[in-house]
């Protein structure tokens, strides 16, 4: 049976990007329209001898709600400390890390306050993984994919075309 389009790029992002080694455990971060992606690579990354594999789903109509509430600026970027902890045991490990990425829906915060969108992001977080990368604790890399949404409607209008990376 040959190999879909969606299974031969996540080997590639497992195989090659990361260079998945047997033992080391994987962590995957998406956005829930990329469930797709994320079971490919989470299927790779076992064959490629990942132990276990942990996947975080962001969901942006969410995060718009969060940018919509009456929450003050401050109190957006919370950052959770189980999310630190979450990174620091798989730097501890030295695990992977793919980050998918692709904007399912461009249009989703047209008309919202940008400055309160950039304050949902978690900076704590981001630090904490900077360091980590910058010393070579995780090996990590970057998917981009395209998620079925009122975006693939304009560009493919055809149901039956599937989804593919960078088109939107």
């Amino acid at each position: 049976m040959s190999e879909s389009l969606i299974d031969r790029y996540a080997r590639l992002l497992v195989e090659v990007a990361l260079d998945l080694r047997e033992g080391q455990p994987l962590a995957i971060e998406a956005q829930v329209e990329h469930a797709e992606l994320v079971r490919a690579v989470a299927r790779a990354g076992y064959k490629a001898g990942a132990p276990w594999v942990d996947v975080f789903y962001g969901d942006q109509v969410l995060r718009k709600a969060l940018v919509e509430s009456p929450l003050p600026d401050t109190d957006l970027g919370r950052t959770p400390q189980w999310l630190i902890e979450r990174s620091n045991a798989l730097a501890d490990a030295q695990g992977a890390n793919v980050a998918i990425v692709g904007q399912p829906d461009p249009t989703l915060f047209n008309g919202t306050d940008g400055k309160r969108v950039a304050a949902t992001q978690m900076l704590p977080l981001t630090e904490v993984r900077r360091e980590h990368a910058a010393q070579g604790k995780v090996a990590w890399t970057i998917g981009a994919w395209r998620a079925r949404s009122s975006c693939s409607a304009r560009l493919a209008p055809d149901a039956h075309r599937p989804a593919s990376p960078l088109s939107c």
